[in-house]
């Protein structure tokens, strides 16, 4: 009888505390998100790294820490990071509020910082493809072509963004 009582006492306190570690983790993730915004990125990247070792199916959190990682300098982090997110979101049903194309961007910017110019523009390509109006997408590629010395490309592509 004691040995039940152990029991029921461990899993009535493990379900009263279970809350509150949920609670930290949302904490964390919502703190990590205001850090970002005031453009602390190794802050940000240390909070998303903690929510991330207990919700590793988080693909916007994996997101969020692709663009601290790249705005703090570490363009090839950031980079893994999108790829995760990426492939996490391509499980999400169709219906899913997480835009892909957006994370494209993301992907296209981290390739761009590391000299990947071809892989980026088929990231920006796919991008636009799912999201014709993005016009983000295609200032960063009309940018990248410019840089390439494509200006006729770089501004058929700026003429698209405009338009």
């Amino acid at each position: 009888m004691r040995f039940f009582v152990k029991i029921f006492t461990f899993a009535f306190a493990l379900a009263l505390v279970q809350p509150a570690f949920a609670k930290k983790e949302d904490e964390s993730y919502t703190k990590a998100l205001a850090e970002l915004s005031r453009e602390r990125y190794t802050s940000t990247i240390n909070l998303l790294t903690s929510y991330l070792s207990t919700n590793e199916q988080a693909p916007l959190a994996y997101y969020y820490r692709s663009i601290a990682e790249l705005k703090s300098g570490e363009a090839a982090m950031a980079l893994g990071d999108i790829d995760v997110a990426l492939q996490l979101i391509r499980k999400l049903p169709k219906d899913s509020k997480i835009r892909q194309p957006e994370m494209l961007y993301q992907k296209a910017e981290c390739q761009q910082a590391i000299g990947q110019t071809d892989e980026a523009l088929a990231s920006l390509a796919e991008a636009i493809a799912q999201s014709p109006n993005y016009v983000n997408a295609y200032v960063l590629k009309a940018r990248i072509m410019s840089e390439n010395k494509d200006y006729a490309g770089a501004d058929s592509t700026f003429g698209k963004a405009l338009s």
